[in-house]
């Protein structure tokens, strides 16, 4: 395989943006929820394909957890329009103001909580439209190759996002020098909008995507909030079947190899959980605190051991279905 295209055709492709932010031909672009590859544009470099999560599942080593934490944001403007703890927003805001980073590659919603936008982020008030979390796919490192070269970026990612992130950074890759910050978010399979419109809401709620103000995937249910603070809850398993199988071969629930990881999962509600998995998030973590940014409390034994049960979940389903499709494991690198 010399380019990404079978990945792309086969829907093993994440979304994450990784191929487009390196493809030195413009071959790679990002169109109505898809990466659209152009056959003629491509030199047939390779690098597409040594930057692909799904290509490369093992080429970056997993680190063990520095700790488990509950927290939740302390600024009043966060936790008004926050999902949980308003922990990833408060992060980056912290990271802006004190100087940490100049910009932030994260997702916001365009026109509607349900459909989002990848962004660059240079202010507390652009980021404040990033709050909440999405469910569709966006492909945020597309926009590295935007990044002004010097520029000291923060990165929010999902699994396949950051796993793509570092074998970026393995490459040394110029676009990635610059990243001072990975935040990662957990995350269990995500949908394209028509699933979440039609099958989520249409199906399941019986709700239209313009009477939404806020919606959650939490404790196996799918939870929406209507602009007149209606609250609708359906159990999330019909929605499985809709996976696309670049979910389903992913093993990471908890974005491990970010630089702190921030998810729901074990954490009582109004709370996130944070696992900080090196010094670089450490520091980012302890900053906020002291800062008077976030409040924070160890995890309890509970809530790890919920995240652990996801975790093998998840791991047991993508063994699974690689088994099951044993034509995927020749386009894997090993």
């Amino acid at each position: 395989m010399r380019s990404c295209e079978e990945v792309i055709q086969r829907d093993l492709c994440s979304r994450c943006g990784s191929c487009i932010a390196v493809c030195p031909s413009g071959a790679l672009s990002w169109r109505d929820e898809e990466v659209i590859f152009d056959r003629s544009k491509c030199i047939e470099c390779g690098l597409c394909l040594k930057v692909c999560p799904f290509v490369n599942p093992n080429e970056v080593p997993l680190a063990k957890p520095m700790a488990y934490l509950s927290a939740r944001t302390r600024i009043p403007e966060v936790a008004e329009r926050c999902q949980d703890g308003g922990v990833v927003t408060t992060l980056l805001i912290r990271a802006l103001e004190s100087g940490m980073v100049d910009e932030v590659l994260v997702t916001a919603s365009r026109n509607n909580v349900l459909f989002p936008v990848p962004i660059i982020a240079r202010s507390r008030k652009e980021l404040l439209k990033t709050c909440g979390s999405k469910y569709a796919y966006s492909p945020v490192l597309s926009l590295l190759r935007s990044i002004s070269r010097g520029e000291r970026i923060a990165i929010v990612g999902l699994p396949c996002q950051i796993t793509a992130l570092r074998l970026m950074e393995k490459l040394r890759l110029k676009a990635t020098e610059n990243v001072r910050l990975a935040i990662g978010l957990f995350c269990f399979q995500n949908y394209t909008l028509r699933t979440l419109v039609n099958i989520g809401l249409g199906e399941l709620l019986n709700m239209r995507a313009d009477e939404i103000k806020k919606l959650s995937i939490r404790g196996g249910k799918i939870i929406a909030w209507t602009v007149n603070n209606d609250r609708k809850e359906a159990p999330i398993a019909p929605l499985d079947a809709h996976a696309l199988p670049a979910c389903k071969v992913c093993q990471d629930f908890i974005a491990s190899l970010a630089d702190i990881s921030v998810g729901s999962t074990g954490s009582p509600e109004g709370w996130s959980t944070v696992i900080i998995w090196n010094k670089k998030g450490e520091e980012a973590f302890r900053d906020a605190l002291e800062a008077g940014y976030l409040r924070s409390k160890p995890l309890g034994e509970e809530g790890i051991k919920r995240i652990n049960r996801l975790r093998r979940i998840k791991a047991r389903r993508a063994l699974k279905y690689i088994q099951d499709n044993p034509e995927l494991s020749a386009l894997r690198v090993r």
